[in-house]
């Protein structure tokens, strides 16, 4: 998942799949591009994803904006996590 932070705020924002939290913390305002393990479906027959984040409405707007989402690939394929080798 891709997205930015456009409020600027520090509230965590919450991401839940299928009511499992997934992701609870502050968005940085440069944005997030991040992975995350989605809970087992076992017998359900559908995904639900909910984003949960605190809005502001610039002046003159009539939108209420949080974070913008660039995209939100899903895929069944475990992505493995490489971290950096430490340097000696």
């Amino acid at each position: 998942m891709k997205a930015w932070n456009l409020s600027a705020s520090e509230t965590p924002v919450q991401i839940t799949a299928n009511d499992v939290l997934i992701f609870n913390a502050p968005l940085p305002f440069e944005g997030l591009d991040e992975s995350f393990s989605l809970p087992p479906l076992d017998a359900q027959d559908k995904l639900v994803i909910k984003v949960n984040s605190e809005v502001f409405q610039p002046e003159g707007d009539t939108r209420k904006l949080g974070i913008a989402i660039k995209n939100l690939i899903l895929s069944d394929v475990e992505i493995p996590l490489v971290l950096p080798q430490s340097h000696k």
